[in-house]
């Protein structure tokens, strides 16, 4: 049709005979009646993400500068178009770990005291777990940093089937990560903190087998916010303390 072959070519067209035009071929409800049209591309980065089309009725025609405006709309929309999508990609990038493609640790403070701010304001349930990968040292010394960087990302992936998607996961440092959980108790969040531990001890990892117990596990901190609680990094030290007895206790 000349909306597929507009974008095709790339390039504004005048149709001021429809009917016989050797593209045209009339959408019922859009095209009736059509006397005259001109269909102009939008493009980012050279690449057409759409047309706009502009209809005259009834035997009215367009003419080259009525072709010129419509072209030159088309090329602001495509820049318009193309610069939010850069916009909306650096942001996502700015707040992105590389290695992971899960949020990084300045993302992860901003919508932290975002929810504190909220669950002390409007007294909602807010909980934090801190995760770390046993004995990961161990393991990148065995088989080395690039199957070390394999493992993180292998985990990574697990943690994002076992969170719900209104919470925020961030690599916090190293082979440490942390998880907000919004509108969460503490008992629900020791319940998905142990859904977490036995979907990673249930994983084959490659090189898991060389790991104490012949698998890669973690060991994980829960706290939960409560009135009162002066700031967020006093819920994060909780969530670490948590975090360290239970690495001190046996893993």
């Amino acid at each position: 049709s000349i909306y597929g072959w507009i974008a095709m070519t790339g390039n504004p067209e005048i149709i001021n005979d429809p009917a016989n035009h050797p593209h045209f071929k009339p959408i019922e409800g859009l095209d009736d009646d059509i006397s005259s049209l001109i269909c102009a591309p939008f493009k980012g980065r050279g690449r057409v993400m759409g047309t706009i089309n502009v209809y005259r009725l009834g035997g009215d025609i367009f003419d080259e500068a009525s072709c010129e405006l419509i072209a030159a709309t088309a090329s602001q929309i495509g820049v318009a178009l193309e610069n939010a999508r850069l916009f909306e990609a650096t942001k996502v990038l700015a707040n992105t770990d590389g290695m992971t493609s899960l949020y990084n640790y300045r993302y992860f403070t901003e919508r932290l005291n975002e929810e504190f701010e909220r669950a002390r304001r409007y007294r909602r349930e807010l909980s934090l777990i801190m995760i770390d990968i046993d004995l990961f040292k161990k393991y990148n010394d065995a088989h080395g940093h690039p199957k070390g960087d394999d493992l993180l990302r292998n985990f990574s992936g697990i943690l994002k089937t076992v969170i719900r998607n209104s919470d925020i996961s961030a690599r916090y440092g190293g082979e440490e990560f942390i998880v907000i959980l919004t509108e969460t108790g503490k008992g629900m969040a020791i319940e998905t903190a142990e859904r977490l531990r036995k979907a990673v001890e249930s994983k084959d990892f490659e090189g898991g087998e060389t790991q104490p117990g012949g698998r890669v596990t973690i060991s994980l901190g829960v706290a939960a916010y409560t009135e009162g609680l002066k700031s967020p990094d006093v819920l994060v030290k909780s969530a670490d303390a948590a975090l360290y007895r239970a690495k001190e206790e046996g893993r």
